[in-house]
């Protein structure tokens, strides 16, 4: 799919979602799901994702790669690791990383779907996503015996009822992505 991935952006929403949390903490799996669900949604709603991250369809549903990356602790930055903790299956807040990169639409949003999925627990949210159309068309297993596919946004775009805003969705996208290359120089 993938816009634009900005870490210290996806540590404020993270940091959101678990400080909100009851002993600001949670499954890491738990915090995934809310955070792909808070993307899908702002692209039903507005065309952009929140993260920004690569979505992929594993065993365990439909996550957003760096994000697990981080909570998984297979490739973390600083800017992740000095505000989240990650201790076996659990991600914990450590310290506030403010939420300058947050709009209020996506700080709404986030909080939106937490108080929905308040009281489920992970799994309850692996099999709701489990039911997401673009996870049906990319699971694992389905087209190769890789253990993960990626999710175009195509497929994401479509499952939310946007399939004739596509063409505009990708060039926000492709927008993004100009405009950040031009930033880093």
């Amino acid at each position: 799919m993938s816009f634009v991935f900005n870490r210290r952006k996806a540590t404020q929403e993270a940091a959101l979602l678990l400080s909100l949390a009851e002993g600001k903490k949670m499954p890491y799996l738990k915090l995934i799901k809310l955070m792909y669900i808070a993307d899908r949604e702002s692209i039903k709603e507005h065309g952009f994702p929140i993260s920004g991250d690569a979505p992929f369809a594993l065993k365990d549903g439909p996550i957003l790669s760096d994000i697990t990356n981080c909570v998984r602790k297979v490739a973390c930055p600083d800017e992740w690791t000095v505000h989240i903790s990650t201790k076996d299956k659990d991600v914990e807040l450590i310290s506030d990383p403010g939420d300058d990169l947050l709009s209020q639409y996506e700080a709404a949003k986030l909080t939106e779907v937490f108080n929905r999925y308040r009281d489920w627990d992970q799994w309850k949210l692996r099999d709701l996503t489990h039911e997401f159309a673009e996870y049906i068309k990319n699971k694992p297993g389905k087209l190769s015996l890789r253990q993960s596919n990626p999710i175009p946004l195509s497929d994401i775009v479509e499952a939310v009822g946007r399939t004739a805003d596509l063409r505009e969705i990708e060039r926000n996208r492709d927008e993004d992505k100009y405009f950040a290359s031009l930033s880093r120089g």
